[in-house]
Order: C-alpha cells, then sequence, then structure tokens
C-alpha cells in the first residue's frame, strides 16, 4: 500500500509542469493578499465598533495592543 501511494506521489510531481506551479503559486498570493484584507477590515469595524458604542478611545485601543503584544 505504501509503496503504491509513493509512486501515486512521484508520477503527480513529475505531471506538475512549472506552469502550473507558477499558476499555483501567483493563486496562493491573491488569496494570501484576500486574506489580509478582510482581517484588516475586520479589524477596523471592530475598532470603530468600540469606538461608536463603548467609549473607548482610538488612541486608547492602540496603547492596550501595542502594551499586549510585549
Amino acid at each position: 500500500m505504501e509503496t503504491e501511494t509513493l509512486r501515486f506521489y512521484q508520477h503527480a510531481l513529475e505531471r506538475t509542469s512549472d506552469a502550473s506551479t507558477a499558476v499555483s503559486n501567483f493563486q496562493f498570493h491573491v488569496a494570501f493578499f484576500v486574506a489580509v484584507l478582510v482581517v484588516a477590515v475586520e479589524l477596523a469595524v471592530i475598532r470603530y465598533v468600540r469606538h461608536r458604542y463603548m467609549d473607548t478611545p482610538l488612541l486608547f485601543q492602540v496603547i492596550v495592543r501595542v502594551n499586549l503584544q510585549r
């Protein structure tokens, strides 16, 4: 069973061309960039809600976040 699996993966690696790797690499970078944007928007919304409805100063949020990272 293990040798069949190993042969399958070796065959799959041989079939992979540089072009498909480049496309896959590009798709990863696009997906990563989109994920970073989504997280940034989520953090901005959380920050706005805290400021608007919880009367938390924006500067206080930054100071607390910096101190928690240390």
